[in-house]
């Protein structure tokens, strides 16, 4: 009678975390993917959405619609909406929201916009991005899936933008899963929370 021969059990992989990005607008789709290297977070799985820009509110529609699909969401939005009232309401609402669904979930914003977190990773921007970047509106700008490589050619640097904004008070930050810290007074100071985002990953990627 031949002994049956027992296969040594194999290690169990952790299982990967899913990271939904979930973005304003075509300009934050068409970079979002170049603010990190996926390659430094082996335990995440990356994808991204666009929830259309409408208006804050529609960040936690978008979520509610598929929220049995997702599993952690980072939102990179603008912050320059939350200037009016009832949208700064909004956008306080869907902070709270995002963290009682998962305390994992963060939302990074920028004032004026996520141009803005481009353009000062220029070493002499002009006043707009799409006039340093040599497009001829705004239009253009949006639209063109090579404008990473376009703003690298013109000395765009993501380290630089991380650089100049990471001494700026912030409106909202959320550095780990704990519940972030809402400043109201900075709500319409030049910022933006994503020079921290590779930061937020590494954590997620090991915690």
């Amino acid at each position: 009678m031949s002994k049956s021969i027992r296969r040594p059990v194999s290690p169990k992989r952790p299982l990967r975390k899913n990271v939904c990005f979930l973005v304003e607008g075509t300009t934050e789709e068409n970079v979002v993917d170049y603010l990190y290297d996926k390659a430094d977070y082996p335990r995440i799985s990356f994808h991204k959405e666009q929830y259309g820009g409408g208006g804050y509110i529609d960040i936690k529609h978008w979520i509610d619609k598929r929220r049995d699909r997702l599993d952690i969401v980072i939102v990179v939005s603008d912050l320059d909406r939350a200037e009016k009232k009832t949208e700064k309401k909004s956008l306080i609402e869907v902070i709270h929201f995002l963290y009682k669904e998962n305390p994992k979930n963060n939302i990074f914003l920028t004032f004026p916009d996520f141009e803005q977190w481009m353009l000062k990773g220029l070493e002499n921007p002009k006043q707009t991005l799409y006039q340093s970047l040599g497009y001829g509106n705004k239009a253009a700008q949006k639209s063109d899936k090579t404008l990473v490589m376009k703003y690298e050619r013109k000395g765009g640097s993501f380290e630089l933008a991380s650089e100049y904004f990471s001494t700026k008070p912030l409106f909202y930050q959320k550095i780990d899963f704990k519940p972030g810290r809402i400043k109201e007074e900075n709500i319409d100071k030049e910022q933006s929370a994503l020079w921290y985002l590779k930061d937020y990953l590494r954590f997620l990627n090991d915690n």
